[in-house]
C-alpha cells in the first residue's frame, strides 16, 4: 500500500540524513501535499521497524532497497568531494 512506501521513505530519510523530523516531513509540501507532523513521521519510523520484524520477505526486500540507496549515496558523495 501507499501508506507503507510513504512509511519505507521516512525510515530511510531518517536513517540517511541528518534532516529533523519536521524538515523530513516538511519534503511533501513542495509536492503540494500538506506536510506530515513529526508524529506521524515517527509513528511511520516505527511502523516500518515493525514491519521489518514480522514480515520477513518485507526485511530482505527494504534491506536490499537500502543497500542500493547507501551505494548511491557513497558514489554521489565520492563525485561531489571537494578537494
Amino acid at each position: 500500500p501507499l501508506s507503507d512506501k510513504r512509511a519505507i521513505f521516512h525510515f530511510l530519510c531518517h536513517k540517511h540524513t541528518d534532516l529533523s523530523l519536521k524538515e523530513i516531513g516538511q519534503h511533501v509540501a513542495q509536492y503540494g501535499r500538506e506536510p506530515y507532523n513529526h508524529a506521524t513521521i515517527i509513528h511511520n519510523i516505527k511502523k516500518t521497524k515493525t514491519l521489518m520484524q514480522i514480515d520477513k520477505r518485507f526485511a530482505i526486500d527494504l534491506l536490499h532497497i537500502d543497500a542500493y540507496v547507501t551505494n548511491w549515496i557513497k558514489q554521489y558523495e565520492g563525485v561531489h568531494q571537494t578537494a
